[in-house]
């Protein structure tokens, strides 16, 4: 089984380095790594070239989620012959040993986009049932996301409409499910949204008022201004 793994970060290089040191820790099998920088002003960049075997891109600002993922997707089905490609965030901490491994096997198994269940969410997707060792819902996020990679081979890309497009997940999910897929949670698996959204407010508060006012000068709504009444 061949896996490519795509991460993006941006500072928090605490988060970094402790979520991919869970990664590597609890991953089980080998996988082929590509990581966007996006425009990092602490040392992110300088730790992943030294730290990791990841194909490493960096940018001076942030490009957009979407772009980023469709420029490594587009490098990496060039690259191998992957079966898995799997998006995971730099505050995805994983707790159950071999969950990449693990996962990825449900992935192909059952043709599914599939997660380890996520703790720490303000707002959960509901589950709709529970069937083959899998809480089904209609999305998941893309905290952690194993996609079957024919997904790409056949030629599904992120939509790029802004240049901070970030329904990346809500949108694939959806289109897997119109072509007649399912997406879930592996049960037995789980993994944490690393100190949850409020208490990554409560660390990083600048990094949320800069994504809000990237997002306002593309024309989008402000998202996370409302952890200022929330956090702790």
């Amino acid at each position: 089984m061949n896996i490519a793994v795509l991460s993006l970060t941006r500072d928090r290089l605490d988060y970094t380095t402790h979520c991919f040191g869970t990664l590597l820790e609890n991953s089980g099998c080998d996988f082929d790594w590509w990581i966007t920088d996006q425009g990092s002003d602490d040392d992110t960049v300088d730790w992943l070239i030294a730290n990791t075997d990841a194909t490493v891109y960096s940018y001076t600002e942030n490009i957009g989620i979407c772009p980023a993922l469709n420029i490594m997707i587009e490098d990496a089905i060039e690259a191998a012959d992957y079966d898995v490609i799997v998006k995971f965030d730099p505050d995805c901490e994983l707790v159950t040993p071999d969950t990449l491994r693990d996962v990825c096997e449900k992935t192909l198994e059952l043709d599914a986009v599939l997660s380890p269940h996520i703790h720490g969410l303000r707002q959960p997707p509901r589950i709709t049932h529970r069937e083959e060792g899998v809480s089904w819902t209609q999305v998941i996020g893309g905290i952690f996301m194993a996609i079957p990679a024919c997904v790409f081979y056949n030629g599904y890309r992120h939509p790029e409409g802004t240049p901070l497009k970030d329904s990346d997940d809500s949108m694939l999910c959806g289109w897997f499910q119109r072509a007649g897929g399912h997406v879930g949670y592996v049960d037995g698996y789980h993994a944490n949204h690393y100190e949850t959204t409020e208490g990554q407010w409560g660390r990083y508060p600048d990094y949320f008022l800069r994504r809000d006012e990237e997002r306002a000068a593309a024309g989008l709504p402000r998202v996370f201004q409302h952890l200022r009444k929330v956090a702790v």
